[in-house]
């Protein structure tokens, strides 16, 4: 299985067999603008229309049938910028929605992608661990069905200093 980390932590991380890091910390990313490019074929191709470093994660992504964010926990959700690139991972999902038990659900991937990892770390109070689980559940829809996981754990756990 190949997979891809996306490090947002000041530590770094032995890759394994299929296996490859990418620390975005130094990433500029925007945020997605809601535009809808990336559903539409006629302006930009079905391809998301923010020029930055996220152009150079998507093949990477593609190519990857499990996705690790490596962050700290913020507010009760992952990083800001580990969420800009679940965020505007929509441009590799179908652009099709359909409606699920009341809930919006995307049709799915069209790239390999099985399963979403967040390795959390970080002081968090019992009520941001509850709003992660929440938020994980309300996006699972949006992830097309993705497998989502998440991992708290200690920053001294398998994390090497640079």
């Amino acid at each position: 299985m190949r997979t891809l980390r996306l490090n947002d932590t000041e530590y770094a991380f032995c890759d394994e067999l299929g296996m490859e890091t990418v620390d975005v910390r130094e990433l500029k990313l925007q945020g997605c603008m809601g535009c809808g490019a990336c559903e539409r074929r006629i302006h930009h191709g079905g391809e998301c229309a923010v020029a930055d470093d996220m152009q150079m994660l998507y093949p990477k992504i593609a190519q990857c049938e499990k996705l690790v964010f490596i962050c700290r926990q913020s507010f009760g959700c992952c990083s800001p910028k580990c969420k800009r690139i679940l965020d505007r991972m929509a441009v590799l999902g179908y652009p099709e929605y359909t409606v699920k038990n009341r809930e919006l659900t995307k049709k799915g991937w069209k790239i390999p992608l099985r399963e979403i990892e967040f390795l959390l770390y970080g002081e968090a109070t019992p009520q941001e661990l509850a709003l992660f689980e929440e938020w994980l559940e309300e996006i699972h829809g949006i992830t097309g069905g993705t497998l989502m996981r998440v991992q708290y754990i200690g920053e001294e756990a398998a994390l090497c200093p640079y």
